[in-house]
């Protein structure tokens, strides 16, 4: 093979082996990749060019993301180089830094020996088990050294040498955040940021802007990604970082290699900076990792989202360079909200907006704001995630990756491109007064959002037990009699000593006969009497009456049909019996008709234990129901109320067991109600009888209300707790 058809094959080689190794649908467009090795590899033998068998081989994957850069673009593109010596850094699966393309041609790296594939321990002393890729190219890029010291290893060597590169190409990042503060109504102030691009040094420049406006007064702030075209996933990911607790869940990511989708949470190390009221907006040229953001923000209620339908990119693109001094660009993942809400097709606005977006006002460099370089840790690729369409008059954004030219309005690039500098001033000056007048219109949607979004719901929760106490069977009552509890022991142990058929020796009150005296047990009998239940239901409704909740939750219910009938002119209400045969209870959930309108509701059964030939049993309820608002602004979010019953004895371990399986089969039925209906990001209150030593049993899938904390004593049993809480 001549030398020229061997140098082609080696970028088809190479290019086919980034396909096969990252490209993130491994059926390839139902394509035999094998197969169409060896096609490609015939082509170049026939004298065809790799330039033309590369861009064949590409397109045949059928993704509109996918595609090849020519050398002069990825020259441009690689010449922000946070490091400033021609490397493009990745981290492979084993964890491992590694220079993922061939150094760009004639920077220091090449001239320094440096191959694709050498492995990076440190740079400038500053080691990746210490730190993020992301975190020491950015220490680098704002450094004014004039050389890089860098320690390497190339793969199957375990010597590790030491190789000090000049930077003649010095990194001078932009600052990515426009910033300021306005004044609304009541002399609130907002601070505004707008968001040019999502790049290495985002979230560092938004952190200084938070600063800046906070010193200015600052009590809400406003994050502006309309005509943001997205940039870097882990860069997103770290602006998340600033809004979000420590643990949440910012976004799922889905790789080649796995079916499911991996959940990315917010550094446990890492602390919020702010906690103040936020609003995001959003239009369609809001795409790929501005939409990451988004989606963070109000995946985790932290957040409403404001404008339009966003652009609806949700793949992760990994630029590959080729030995032809080309590259490949790859959809080596995609990308959903922490809840699993699906990107692509644009994110629906809680509240939409009209008018056009504001006009930037500053110039940008395209190659810059697109390789700020951070890069993804899960895989052998740096991330450039860029997007490639016309649509929603977004025509500058492919500018900024195909032209690589600076980024001004669209609408005054004429104006601009020809004017003197007093026209210049002229427009200028145009562009701020329509900024100045979208942030008027903006605080005055803010306030009214401020106004209607906060709901407040009243709750009630409360056990029935109106047969069991009924029956007085069992000696509940001595402990509402004046009885040492020496005598109550005694009647216990008199009462737990059953017959050779299991069932008690003694009926009431012969079991306490002779422990307690006549007086005593008449005491217990008039205390009886306030337990019967047509005594305690016309109880109940009084204090249904007082406490005039909007919701109601009834646990071991069995009379749903006298609160029902009682309460239908004001209430609607669900039920779910208990699955038990011999039971008439169950699990009911009642709202005020005239606060919600019932949209989905749903019950199942859950396993109690197992019977005496160890088979699976069913004796235990929940039901859900999803509520909307009657009065309400269009973007404040539906209820989802729960009820249940869980396992009794809260102190053996094998119905706590169960309580904790129950607990799982709710959450999972939750995640799945809520999905089908659309609401996983709406709140969730969870009533019932939880039947818990402490709340610890069911920690991790909601948190305790403060009324539910400051109304217990330590150590005792939950049997009524309120829980409100988000699906994660």
């Amino acid at each position: 093979m001549c030398q020229a058809n061997a140098s082609n094959a080696e970028t088809v080689e190479a290019a086919w082996g980034f396909v096969k190794r990252s490209y993130f649908d491994q059926s390839y467009n139902n394509q035999d990749w094998e197969a169409a090795h060896q096609r490609y590899l015939d082509r170049v033998k026939k004298g065809q060019r790799a330039e033309s068998v590369v861009r064949d081989m590409i397109a045949s994957l059928g993704d509109r993301y996918s595609r090849v850069i020519d050398a002069a673009t990825f020259e441009q593109l690689m010449a922000f180089d946070p490091l400033g010596v021609g490397l493009v850094l990745a981290r492979n699966d084993a964890k491992q830094v590694f220079v993922s393309s061939p150094p760009f041609a004639g920077s220091a790296a090449e001239k320094a020996g440096i191959k694709q594939g050498d492995i990076v321990d440190s740079i400038n002393n500053m080691s990746f088990k210490e730190m993020s890729l992301l975190a020491v190219c950015d220490r680098v890029a704002q450094g004014d050294a004039a050389e890089v010291s860098l320690q390497l290893q190339r793969p199957g060597n375990a010597e590790v040498r030491e190789v000090s590169l000049a930077r003649p190409r010095q990194a001078k990042p932009l600052n990515q955040v426009e910033c300021g503060v306005v004044t609304g109504k009541n002399d609130r102030k907002i601070g505004y940021f707008r968001l040019r691009n999502v790049g290495a040094r985002s979230a560092v420049d938004l952190r200084a802007a938070l600063a800046k406006v906070r010193s200015d007064g600052a009590q809400e702030l406003v994050i502006d990604l309309r005509g943001n075209p997205g940039g870097s996933f882990p860069a997103a990911l770290e602006i998340a970082e600033i809004f979000l607790k420590p643990g949440a869940v910012a976004a799922q990511v889905q790789l080649p290699t796995s079916e499911s989708r991996k959940p990315l949470r917010v550094g446990e190390g890492t602390s919020q900076t702010s906690t103040e009221p936020l609003v995001v907006l959003v239009d369609g040229g809001s795409a790929s990792a501005s939409e990451v953001l988004a989606v963070a923000l109000r995946g985790n209620c932290r957040a409403p989202l404001l404008g339009s339908k966003t652009f609806g990119k949700a793949a992760v693109q990994g630029v590959f360079g080729l030995p032809n001094k080309e590259a490949v660009a790859l959809t080596v993942a995609r990308y959903s909200g922490p809840s699993g809400t699906q990107i692509e097709g644009g994110l629906q606005p809680d509240l939409p907006l009209p008018g056009p977006s504001l006009p930037l006002g500053i110039s940008l460099s395209g190659a810059a704001a697109e390789l700020g370089l951070p890069l993804l840790q899960n895989g052998d690729y740096a991330a450039l995630d860029v997007r490639a369409s016309q649509a929603n008059g977004t025509s500058h954004a492919v500018k900024r990756i195909e032209g690589v030219q600076d980024f001004v309005p669209p609408n005054a690039i004429e104006e601009l491109g020809t004017a003197t500098l007093a026209q210049r001033v002229q427009v200028l000056e145009s562009i701020v007064q329509q900024q100045a007048q979208q942030l008027q219109q903006m605080t005055k949607v803010l306030e009214g959002v401020q106004k209607d979004v906060r709901r407040t719901v009243s709750v009630m929760q409360y056990n029935i037990l109106a047969s069991y106490l009924g029956k007085n069977t069992q000696p509940w009552f001595l402990y509402g009699a004046d009885i040492s509890a020496e005598e109550r022991e005694q009647v216990f142990a008199r009462f737990n000593a059953r017959g050779p058929d299991g069932t008690p020796k003694h009926a009431w009150p012969d079991y306490a006969t002779g422990i307690l005296s006549p007086e005593e047990i008449a005491e217990v009998e008039r205390y009886d009497a306030f337990f019967r239940w047509d005594f305690r239901r016309q109880k109940l409704l009084d204090q249904i009456e007082i406490m005039d909740p909007d919701v109601l939750s009834l646990v071991e219910l069995d009379d749903h049909a006298f609160f029902a009938e009682c309460l239908c002119d004001e209430w609607d209400s669900v039920f779910r019996k208990r699955p038990r045969a011999s039971s008439a209870d169950g699990c009911g959930i009642f709202w005020r008709k005239s606060k919600f309108e019932l949209l989905a509701s749903e019950g199942f059964d859950m396993v109690d234990g197992s019977d005496d030939k160890g088979r699976e049993k069913r004796d235990r309820s929940c039901v859900m129901v999803l509520l909307k608002w009657r009065v309400a602004g269009h973007h404040v979010l539906p209820l989802v109320v729960v009820s249940t019953h869980l396992a009794k004895d809260p102190y053996n371990k094998a119905q706590t067991a169960i309580r904790v399986r129950q607990v799982t089969q709710i959450m999972a039925s939750l995640t799945e109600f809520t999905s089908k209906h659309e609401a996983r990001h709406c709140p969730v209150v969870l009533l019932g009888d939880l039947n818990a030593r402490h709340f610890g049993e069911i920690r991790g899938h909601g948190a305790q209300s403060s009324d539910a904390q400051a109304s217990r004593n330590e150590g005792s049993i939950l049997p009524h707790v309120i829980l409100v809480f988000l699906l994660l």
